[in-house]
């Protein structure tokens, strides 16, 4: 059985993550780009590109390791940020 936060991340990841909202989230709960690359095992460089290029996207492994990571550390009861839940950020923002 799948307990619920596996669900909840399987469901977010059906609806298309928003990103640019998961790596700002854990910036918010103070990790910096580079700690977060290291948790995930990608550099600062490509952490910031899922947040700063629209469109960029993690494997199906580091994604699940952000979300994880998400979790963890910023989630505070609240819904994984999705693309359909998204207030539709501009690019380059």
């Amino acid at each position: 059985m799948i307990d619920p936060a596996t669900a909840g991340i399987l469901a977010a990841g059906s609806a298309g993550v928003d990103w640019f909202r998961v790596v700002v989230g854990l910036e918010r709960a103070g990790l910096s780009q580079a700690a977060i690359g290291h948790a995930i095992g990608r550099s600062q460089a490509q952490v910031n590109a899922y947040k700063s290029i629209p469109g960029t996207e993690p494997s199906f492994t580091v994604g699940l390791a952000l979300l994880v990571l998400w979790r963890e550390y910023a989630e505070s009861g609240r819904a994984i940020p999705t693309l359909a839940g998204s207030s539709g950020r501009q690019s380059g923002t």
